[in-house]
C-alpha cells in the first residue's frame, strides 16, 4: 500500500507581508503529496512553479508535489496570481538573481528578478527548487538580454561562478554571468541545475 499525503492552501490563510505580498511562514510538502488550492482566481498551473508541480487537475483544484520532502515559506503575489516556493528555510538552498527574468508563469513581462540586491522577497529572487537530492529546478521566463547568477544562499559570498552549462547553444557561463548562446530566443524555459556536476541547463517550454 502507498500513503498518499494531503495538504491544503488556502487563499485567505496567508498572511500580509506588505509590498503587494502575502506569506505563510511554513507550509510542509511531503514528496508525491496531493496539495489542494482553495480561493485563488488563477488556474493552477499559471500560478506554481510547473517544475515540482505534476499532475494537475484544475476541476478538483489539486496537483502533485514532486519535490523533495521540505518546509518552505510559500509566498503569494496577489498582483501577479503566482505562489512562489521560497527556499529560505530549506536545508539546501540554490537561487538565481538576474536581469530581464522571471517567474516563469504569466504575465511574465514584469521582469521582477533583479540584480542589485539579495532581498528574500519573492519573485526579486528565483528560487530554485529541490527536485533529489542533487537536482534543483523551475520554470523561468527569459527575455532578451536576459542574464543570471547562481546563488547557494542568500549572501553575497555565496556566489558560484565555476557552473558551466550542459546546453552551451542556448546559454553559457562568462565570469559569474548567464550569457545567452546562438541558440536562444526569448521565451519560457525549465532552468535545472545539477549539484555534483556543477552544471546548467535550459530547455525550451
Amino acid at each position: 500500500m502507498e500513503v498518499v499525503y494531503r495538504e491544503g492552501i488556502w487563499k485567505s490563510g496567508f498572511g500580509d507581508l506588505g509590498n503587494g505580498t502575502s506569506v505563510i511562514w511554513v507550509q510542509t510538502l511531503p514528496h508525491n503529496a496531493e496539495v489542494f488550492f482553495y480561493g485563488f482566481d488563477k488556474p493552477i498551473a499559471q500560478m506554481v512553479n510547473l517544475a515540482v508541480f505534476d499532475r494537475i487537475d484544475e476541476v478538483n483544484f489539486c496537483a502533485r508535489y514532486i519535490g523533495v520532502s521540505e518546509n518552505y515559506e510559500m509566498y503569494f503575489r496577489p498582483e501577479q496570481g503566482w505562489i512562489i516556493l521560497t527556499n529560505n528555510i530549506c536545508a539546501k538552498q540554490k537561487l538565481l538573481i538576474g536581469k530581464n527574468a522571471s517567474f516563469g508563469q504569466a504575465p511574465y513581462t514584469e521582469f521582477p528578478i533583479i540584480e542589485t540586491d539579495i532581498p528574500r522577497l519573492a519573485g526579486q529572487t528565483l528560487p530554485l527548487n529541490r527536485i533529489d537530492e542533487d537536482t534543483y529546478s523551475a520554470y523561468i521566463y527569459m527575455a532578451a538580454d536576459s542574464s543570471f547568477q547562481l546563488y547557494t544562499d542568500y549572501t553575497w559570498g555565496s556566489l558560484n561562478s565555476t557552473w558551466e552549462s550542459s546546453t552551451p547553444g542556448i546559454v553559457t557561463r562568462e565570469n559569474f554571468y548567464a550569457k545567452l548562446g546562438a541558440e536562444f530566443t526569448p521565451g519560457l524555459y525549465q532552468v535545472t541545475y545539477k549539484e555534483s556536476a556543477n552544471t546548467f541547463s535550459l530547455t525550451a517550454k
